[in-house]
């Protein structure tokens, strides 16, 4: 299984577009707030992604609409997916990593601070694939049989 994860488009729709449509074979979206609607040309464009789940948070630039944290089991990983503002990710990763142990996510999911990272903190994954308006992106792919996945930036 894979999963695209965009973050941080800040209105570049044209930017999403590209990037959606270089990854037409993912299984799976995932955009992480400030900029939520800007995958809405890409599914107009891109029929291919209407049949795929797509999970959106909020981000602090975005106006009230989609939740500001998701919990998701995909491909038997639990995630916690959230912009990453509201647990100041900007000064330290420690209240993320804490927030996804306390819900049992092994992997945390957040984007905000426009840069990419990737480590693992109290046994969770915490994953952020860079902003969108600097043409950075995320892919994870998932192993369901070997329980195994990875994360490359983009």
């Amino acid at each position: 299984m894979k999963i695209l994860v965009l973050s941080d488009s800040h209105g570049n729709e044209g930017y999403v577009y590209d990037i959606m449509r270089v990854n037409a074979g993912v299984d799976a979206v995932i955009h992480l707030g400030d900029g939520e609607d800007d995958m809405m040309l890409s599914f107009r464009e891109l029929p291919a992604f209407g049949n795929k789940p797509v999970y959106q948070v909020r981000g602090n630039c975005d106006p009230a609409g989609h939740s500001e944290g998701l919990i998701e089991d995909i491909g038997g990983f639990r995630f916690y997916i959230t912009h990453g503002h509201l647990q100041q990710v900007k000064y330290s990763k420690m209240k993320l990593a804490i927030d996804a142990k306390k819900i049992g996510a092994q992997v945390a999911l957040f984007g905000h601070t426009h840069q990419q990272f990737l480590e693992n903190y109290l046994g969770v994954w915490l994953f952020n694939p860079g902003a969108v308006c600097s043409l950075h992106y995320g892919v994870i792919t998932i192993d369901e049989a070997k329980h195994e996945i990875e994360f490359e930036h983009y």
